[in-house]
């Protein structure tokens, strides 16, 4: 708050004449106005004062002037600003291009990208863990080779330890049929058993069963001692109940018993064989 040096009036901070007797306000050099409102407008001089030095200020309007708060309007656009309208229309327009560029990329995906079902995607090739690796002419040959040395060492291995010479076949008292298997041993060992499987047939090739219903072949077990280089005796024989009308019997060796513990035996397709005829 300043006041009139003149008549001692309170005055606003920012009063350039004296509201009451008009005299113009003298501020010291460098003074700042206190906390005066910066909203109203300072009170000047009309041009015909600054014109006419000997006139004075009408200190009513002056007065009324202060008196009345400020209005305020809004501040007219510089050609630098932007306008509200043009802003809002920019943004939208880049909203609406953002929307466009995701249809076109989603588009793009499924009709040329890994989302299209047809024939122009591209198929992803993988290696198979699984497949067998190329092999050379010469690993083929190295393995045919050593395939037919495993083939002839199996075939070596089960090859019948003994000879089957011969089948004899004759009709017991009552018609029933027996049957005597000749085989000589070279197996370098003593056999003390072995074991064959009979079938029979008659004069048509028709395999018969036992009693007509039974087994479809008779099994057959000798104990008798054979050393090695010996022959079985065709005065053993076993009887074949329920086969009374067989001509033709096909003895099968079926395994081989060795002294010391150790044992041969055939194959499922290996087929020792003899035959006999009543």
């Amino acid at each position: 708050m300043i006041y009139c040096k003149k008549c001692g009036t309170a005055l606003p901070d920012d009063a350039v004449f004296c509201i009451k007797c008009g005299t113009k306000v003298d501020r010291p050099a460098g003074a700042r106005p206190g906390d005066a409102d910066k909203t109203q407008p300072l009170l000047t001089v009309s041009a015909d004062t600054t014109h006419e030095p000997d006139k004075k200020p009408d200190l009513a309007a002056e007065a009324d002037k202060l008196s009345k708060p400020k209005q305020t309007t809004p501040p007219a656009h510089q050609p630098g600003d932007i306008d509200d309208n043009k802003s809002s229309n920019a943004l939208i327009a880049v909203v609406l291009g953002f929307i466009v560029f995701c249809g076109a990329m989603l588009g793009a995906y499924y009709i040329v990208g890994p989302g299209a079902s047809g024939s122009t995607a591209t198929t992803k090739v993988t290696h198979d863990p699984n497949a067998k690796p190329v092999k050379t002419a010469a690993q083929e040959k190295a393995e045919q080779a050593e395939a037919a040395e495993k083939e002839r060492a199996h075939q070596e291995a089960i090859k019948p330890p003994v000879t089957l010479d011969k089948v004899i076949v004759k009709p017991n008292a009552i018609g029933e049929p027996l049957v005597s298997l000749v085989m000589t041993n070279h197996s370098g060992k003593t056999i003390d058993a072995y074991k064959v499987h009979i079938s029979v047939y008659n004069n048509y090739g028709e395999q018969l069963k036992e009693f007509g219903y039974g087994n479809d072949h008779f099994n057959g077990i000798s104990q008798d001692v054979l050393g090695d280089g010996q022959s079985s005796s065709d005065g053993r024989s076993w009887t074949l109940h329920g086969f009374d009308t067989g001509r033709k019997f096909v003895v099968r060796l079926m395994s081989i018993h060795y002294s010391d513990g150790t044992e041969w035996t055939t194959e499922h397709d290996q087929q020792v064989t003899a035959e006999g005829k009543l």
